[in-house]
């Protein structure tokens, strides 16, 4: 388990021979990565990225079959790859221990005393959708939610490792089309559950609306700026808190370079630093609003997508 959580970090490795593969499931074009892998000539990767999509569309039972056929030859297929493997067995195995929920948008995935949450966080999350949909005008297939009860299997699903959970306390991720947060329980205080469901569906639709092209300071800035908009009619996240800290840094000469920010902010020095990103880029988002109007503001994120550039996009919205 220990090398398995080791190698999640450089999971990225697998996409190098497919990039395009990855991306486009990620944006939730499934039927084009199915023809993608339906030219795959080599069996051994046809078979890997056939197991791959199935998880990507919740079939864990079937991905898990699929891997079990990938040759465990160095030769013909990478360390990356193997331990890609291994990561969808443990999913197979651990969501197998789960129920599923659900509504009218929504698949939830729960185990043990979690299950009390079962209506409250499906009632919760179709709130999310309403307003969420309506406002950037985008209406997604009904979404995976996995709750996870343990620090330990968060850790693994969501690729972070525990050191990282840990150390930024991240409660929260939306990868391989799924969202996946940590269960309320697993804090001696809890958290607020709600608007971090929020903060990932938000991520979930950018990755739709730009077809995962839009950039990582854009992508947490907005979900941050909006994440409490469904219950609010001004966004909660500019607290006392957050603003000294970012007067602090201000100050200081502390505050940390956009470029500083492009892979996660997960992978920043410590907690303080991931709250501070947090302030600064969604002070930025709410800068663009407040001078363009949040009218301008979505149809930039709805144009991403066609841009390769994204200062022609700055300057032409």
């Amino acid at each position: 388990m220990k090398k398995i959580l080791m190698m999640l970090f450089f999971v990225c490795l697998l996409f190098a021979k497919n990039e395009d593969l990855i991306k486009i499931l990620e944006y939730g074009n499934i039927d084009k990565a199915k023809q993608i892998i339906d030219n795959v000539k080599d069996e051994d990767l046809k078979n890997l990225y056939t197991g791959i999509y199935y998880m990507y569309i919740g079939d864990y039972v079937t991905a898990e079959e699929y891997m079990l056929k990938v040759s465990s030859d160095v030769n013909k297929i990478s360390p990356s790859e193997l331990f890609f493997r291994e990561y969808i067995l443990f999913l197979s195995k651990t969501i197998s221990e789960y129920k599923k929920y659900e509504s009218e948008h929504f698949e939830v995935y729960l185990k043990d005393r979690d299950i009390i949450l079962a209506e409250s966080i499906l009632e919760i999350l179709e709130q999310i959708h309403k307003y969420y949909a309506e406002k950037f005008s985008f209406y997604p297939e009904k979404v995976r939610v996995e709750v996870y009860n343990t620090k330990k299997e968060f850790a693994i699903a969501s690729t972070l490792g525990e050191e990282i959970v840990e150390k930024t306390g991240v409660v929260g991720i939306c990868k391989f089309n799924r969202i996946m947060i940590i269960s309320p329980e697993c804090l001696p205080l809890g958290y607020r559950w709600c608007d971090t469901l929020a903060h990932e569906y938000i991520h979930f639709l950018l990755n739709r609306i730009t077809e995962f092209k839009y950039p990582l300071y854009l992508h947490e800035g907005t979900a941050r700026y909006f994440d409490t908009l469904y219950r609010s009619s001004i966004p909660l996240c500019f607290t006392v808190g957050n603003l000294n800290l970012l007067l602090e840094a201000r100050k200081k000469d502390e505050l940390i370079p956009f470029e500083e920010m492009k892979g996660s902010l997960v992978y920043l020095q410590s907690q303080q630093q991931v709250e501070l990103a947090f302030a600064e880029l969604s002070t930025f988002v709410e800068y663009l609003i407040n001078t363009f109007g949040e009218e301008k503001f979505i149809e930039f994120v709805k144009n991403y997508k066609s841009y390769d550039k994204e200062e022609v996009l700055y300057k032409k919205i």
